[in-house]
């Protein structure tokens, strides 16, 4: 069965090839024929110019004597010349690269050179002009084109060998024979331009066959390419996802302390208020206190779980929406906040702020998991130190929003400060952290034309985030 499905699928791919290789030929052979035409056109319109000079300079002169006289041949080198230039021409303009154009053309070019061999009187020098008729029919690499051009000049040369031998060859007397011994060069000409023609068709057909199985093979890697780069970005987003729930996860670490703690004090509030009942000592004001400290226990909570839950949403599909800062800072705040206090890490970020109050257009989750990154960061950075603190400061640009990440730490080394943006480069221990976040922060900034950098100005660490209020169009 595999083997039938590999014959079929070969089959086809030979079958495409086939198709694309004839398309090819008839393609390029069709631009073939266009070029010619065009060269016939110039040609043509060139000839009949050319033979009415000859008419003018030569042909009075060798059919009357030492006279200039306008006579019938310069009226026959006007009006036939045009005939023989004026129809081809329009057939070439009207549809150039048509089969009746190549026809046309060879008929044209050889009556052209019966009547340059008229006009001269037939003289020997001018019968080359048919050698030179043969080269250009040639052009079209068509064995038939060639043989009805040969068919015309031998049938001229034919007749007016026998009724105008002083047309064809210069001679008064009947030139019975003399055709065949011209019919015959002709021929030997015919031979190699025949075979020139084949063989010119012979390569085309083999570019045409070569270039279509390239084509094949371009678009065989191609599909490959792009399995590979699917799997590639799929690899990469189950990466992103593992950094960012990674990074929530260490900075969620406080959150079941968070919870509990306002759990306990409902708990303890409603113990209260049973006894209260018990005893029938409910009094309204001390009622209302305590329900009031439970509602804002629960939204308290109601805002931890919201934080977690917009964070850790998948982002491969998330649309650009406009979001009031503040609304951004406190999915973040509520993650991270309470982790810095319980390991004695002072916080800083005023939301009260007016500059909190503008709107932003942004992937929401996105900016989010960069803040919950480079808080996570800092985090890891002065775990250890003396001094612990964290401050984000927040700035209107005008048509920018600029925030820094500020943390007790001494700053970034130079040397690493490039590395530190490749992905899966990292300063922490094995096995704590992937090495993405800050990689995956760069490029998100990016997606929102913003600009992420590191203040070596600042004595301690700090990052800038600048992101336009408003995305410009990629």
């Amino acid at each position: 069965m595999v083997g039938s499905n590999s014959l079929v699928g070969l089959d086809e791919i030979q079958l495409k090839i086939s198709q694309n290789s004839k398309k090819l030929f008839f393609d390029s052979y069709k631009q073939l024929c266009i070029d010619n035409d065009r060269v016939f056109a110039v040609l043509l319109g060139l000839q009949w110019i050319a033979a009415i000079v000859v008419a003018v300079v030569i042909s009075p002169k060798t059919w009357i004597g030492a006279q200039d006289l306008v006579n019938v041949h310069i009226y026959a080198a006007a009006i036939i010349g045009g005939l023989l230039s004026i129809f081809p021409i329009y057939l070439i303009w009207k549809n150039p690269g048509a089969e009746i154009n190549r026809y046309a053309n060879v008929i044209a070019q050889g009556l052209y050179s019966a009547l340059f061999i008229h006009l001269s009187g037939g003289r020997i020098e001018t019968h080359f002009h048919v050698f030179g008729s043969l080269a250009f029919f040639a052009f079209y690499r068509d064995i038939k084109v060639l043989l009805v051009g040969s068919i015309i000049v031998t049938v001229d040369h034919l007749i007016r060998g026998i009724w105008f031998p002083q047309s064809a060859f210069g001679v008064l007397a009947q030139a019975d024979w003399k055709w065949v011994e011209h019919a015959a060069w002709v021929m030997f000409e015919d031979f190699f331009l025949g075979y020139t023609c084949i063989r010119g068709i012979k390569e085309m057909k083999l570019v045409a066959q070569k270039t279509a199985e390239v084509m094949m093979q371009h678009e065989h890697a191609e599909e490959i390419i792009k399995k590979r780069t699917d799997t590639i970005k799929d690899q990469q987003m189950n990466l992103v996802h593992a950094s960012k729930m990674s990074a929530l996860g260490e900075m969620a670490g406080g959150i079941a302390h968070e919870i509990n703690n306002p759990l306990t004090i409902i708990s303890s509030t409603c113990s209260f208020l049973k006894k209260l009942v018990a005893k029938e000592q409910l009094d309204p004001v001390v009622v209302k206190k305590c329900l009031d400290d439970i509602d804002k226990t629960i939204f308290r909570i109601a805002k931890i779980i919201q934080g977690l839950k917009t964070v850790s949403r998948d982002t491969s599909g998330e649309e650009f929406i406009s979001v009031k800062l503040r609304d951004l800072m406190d999915d973040v705040v509520g993650l991270c906040s309470e982790k810095f206090k319980n390991h004695g890490i002072s916080f800083i970020i005023d939301l009260s702020h007016p500059v909190y109050d503008q709107t932003i257009e942004c992937r929401r989750i996105q900016i989010s998991q960069i803040f919950i990154n480079l808080l996570a960061n800092s985090y890891d950075a002065i775990e250890n130190l003396p001094e612990r603190w964290i401050r984000i400061e927040c700035k209107d640009l005008t048509d920018t929003i600029e925030f820094k990440i500020f943390d007790s730490g001494q700053g970034i080394p130079l040397d690493i400060q490039e590395k530190v943006f490749q992905p899966f480069f990292t300063t922490k221990p094995i096995g704590k952290g992937t090495g993405l976040g800050l990689s995956l922060s760069i490029s998100i900034v990016k997606d929102h034309c913003g600009i992420f950098s590191i203040d070596n100005e600042n004595p301690n660490t700090c990052f800038v985030m600048r992101l336009p209020y408003v995305r410009k169009a990629a």
